[in-house]
């Protein structure tokens, strides 16, 4: 049994090839490794200079508590790759309280609970009481991340999900899909 729980990008290479060697497909968790890398340089060098907005991204808000990234966790981790200042909560419980997130002032929201809950729109957190003092809320900085599962479920799939951030932190920077 291999119980897997990586904290950074790099931690999520070393975790693929330490399954490629329990399955012995070392080549195969190479080549995956490879193109992610290759994935996540392009991120950088895409990213590299701009500035870098706080950003909080909204894993879900359950009977008033606010979840998001967690200290040092993996998402905050993938949030500074794609070139944003991540918005994090406690380390263990992964919760925010509002008065946290307004002095923390994010420049942009990204909503992943939002692929999961037709109900959650820009328009609804901008209803949301106190939430209208944010800059992100005052400036219509809202998105909607449809690419959630990408971006915080760790495997081979995390390059994409690398990418759907920066290109929702940084639009300008990228071509358009």
């Amino acid at each position: 049994v291999l119980v897997l729980y990586p904290s950074t990008l790099e931690e999520v290479y070393q975790e693929i090839h330490l399954i490629g060697a329990a399955l012995d497909a070392r080549e195969v968790a190479e080549t995956v490794v490879a193109d992610m890398l290759e994935r996540a340089d392009a991120v950088a060098r895409a990213v590299a200079g701009a500035p870098a907005p706080r950003v909080f991204y909204e894993v879900g808000v359950f009977a008033g508590t606010i979840y998001t990234a967690g200290e040092d966790s993996f998402l905050a981790s993938l949030v500074a790759a794609a070139g944003g200042e991540p918005i994090t909560g406690d380390p263990l419980s992964t919760s925010i309280s509002l008065e946290q997130l307004i002095a923390a002032d994010p420049q942009l929201i990204l909503l992943g609970d939002a692929a999961y809950d037709p109900s959650i729109t820009p328009a609804s957190v901008a209803l949301r009481p106190g939430w209208h003092v944010m800059s992100a809320v005052r400036d219509g900085s809202i998105r909607i991340m449809l690419d959630d599962l990408l971006i915080t479920r760790p495997g081979p799939r995390i390059a994409a999900g690398l990418e759907a951030l920066a290109r929702a932190i940084h639009p300008d920077l990228f071509d358009p899909i």
